[in-house]
């Protein structure tokens, strides 16, 4: 069987003027996930669903600036793809075009070449995957057929360019205007809808890379070398490219910090949606924002403001009240976290547990039907079974050197500020007095109090009369 090999290229090597972040935009990050990740991701889904197709969409080629090149974050993030075949390769001419060019210097034997921008993390796999196979398509049946585009309908053309159609045969891109004058000169005489490019574009691997060599002699006088130049190149030649819809949502470039943001609650909106199809009550879903690899189960209910970080399993009818943060944190069935309530590093909480209203919970173990109601904050520690905590109560896990941890056994019932200084253990069935310090373990069955003798001692600095 013919198995046709796109060759994938990701644009990044932009110089972050605009975005004025310290890291590449293209790692600044969408619901807390960097956008180079969401593009490889989207990638990766299509190349899986295209295999089965005769496509062969595994070898990805990223283009990035000198500057950025060696950036361990980068490096980082294309560890998560082991199923793609990426290689970094070094912008070494100015413009779209030239980093295409620098790409297609160094490869050979692909049948098409599929470019997509590192700054557009939210194109969905059905539109890329629909959009490769539409080029297929188009390729079998049009003899002349070489380019297709990716364009969405808008009122506004800032920040991407307009696609120019023929006037006989509407799905035809004649040109890409992306001047501001020509785009000006364009709009006065075409009021209305404006027909936008995307960016993404898939085309012949040998053809684009003669119509570059071609364009670059004419652009490279002006210091300007845009990919979409090829289009006039290719119209020239009367080859055929096309253009295929998608929604406006799925375009915005992030260019800039308004744009991340813009980005954000997009991708928000989806993973929201995501949710409730599948049984998450959201009762006020714009309220919340969620981790992109969060893991909710249906049947919890997740009151107003309240945001679920990184790392998260929440199990079926757990209920999460407004304001609480939560992260690094697996939640099982019929628990109850907040108001109020910060989760984090490595916490467990197990059926039935109750926690909340001012209450942190780091790196612990909650056990089952164990309540933890008031004001405190329980760091280091392994709570078992049907315990009460009392309010106030601190456990102190580090001596300013390490940190300790502590074991509260079943049953046991804290008193309120309560101190428990780690490293100690709290029995089965013990209780703990209101107000102690406690720096020894506590046995089995036992009652511990902690009370030092009250002493008034008289302040000298406030003897004399003001």
């Amino acid at each position: 069987m013919f198995v046709m090999k796109i060759l994938v290229i990701v644009l990044c090597g932009g110089k972050n003027t605009r975005m004025r972040a310290a890291k590449p935009k293209f790692l600044l990050e969408v619901a807390g996930v960097p956008i180079l990740h969401h593009i490889l991701c989207t990638i990766q889904e299509v190349q899986r669903r295209l295999v089965s197709h005769g496509v062969c969409m595994q070898n990805v080629s990223l283009v990035l600036n000198e500057k950025n090149f060696d950036n361990p974050e980068i490096d980082t993030v294309l560890l998560d793809f082991p199923e793609l075949q990426i290689c970094k390769i070094t912008q070494q001419v100015t413009g779209t075009g030239g980093a295409v060019l620098s790409v297609l210097y160094e490869v050979e034997g692909y049948d098409g070449v599929l470019m997509l921008y590192g700054d557009m993390p939210l194109i969905k796999e059905d539109t890329l995957y629909e959009f490769v196979q539409n080029y297929r398509k188009r390729l079998a049946l049009k003899r002349n057929f070489i380019s297709l585009h990716l364009a969405f309908i808008a009122n506004d053309s800032r920040g991407y360019g307009i696609i120019k159609t023929d006037i006989k045969e509407k799905l035809r891109v004649i040109r890409i205007v992306e001047s501001a004058y020509e785009k000006e000169k364009y709009l006065s005489k075409n009021p209305g809808k404006i027909m936008c490019n995307a960016g993404a574009m898939i085309t012949q691997f040998h053809m684009l890379k003669d119509a570059l060599l071609n364009v670059y002699k004419v652009c490279r006088i002006e210091d300007e070398f845009p990919l979409t130049e090829v289009v006039s190149f290719f119209f020239g030649l009367n080859m055929v490219s096309e253009y295929r819809i998608c929604e406006r949502s799925e375009c915005i470039n992030t260019n800039n910090l308004s744009d991340l943001s813009r980005a954000e609650e997009e991708m928000q909106n989806r993973i929201r949606l995501t949710l409730m199809n599948g049984g998450v009550h959201l009762i006020a879903p714009h309220t919340n924002f969620f981790h992109y690899y969060s893991s909710i189960s249906v049947g919890v209910v997740i009151h107003p403001y309240s945001i679920i970080g990184k790392n998260v399993m929440i199990y079926p009818n757990a209920v999460i009240l407004p304001y609480c943060y939560i992260e690094g944190a697996i939640i099982e069935p019929q628990v109850t976290i907040g108001p109020f309530c910060r989760i984090r590093g490595d916490t467990l909480l197990k059926s039935g547990a109750k926690v909340g209203n001012f209450l942190e919970v780091k790196n612990s173990i909650i056990g089952e039907n164990t309540k933890i109601g008031h004001f405190g904050y329980v760091g280091d520690a392994t709570i078992g079974d049907r315990c009460n905590i009392g309010a106030g109560t601190v456990f102190c896990n580090y001596d300013g050197y390490e940190k300790h941890r502590t074991v509260v056994k079943s049953k046991a019932f804290i008193g309120a500020n309560v101190s428990l200084v780690a490293p100690v253990s709290v029995g089965d069935t013990s209780m703990i007095g209101a107000g102690s310090t406690i720096t020894q373990d506590v046995p089995n069955y036992e009652l511990a109090i902690e009370r030092n003798v009250q002493r008034n001692i008289k302040r000298k600095r406030f003897t004399r009369q003001r």
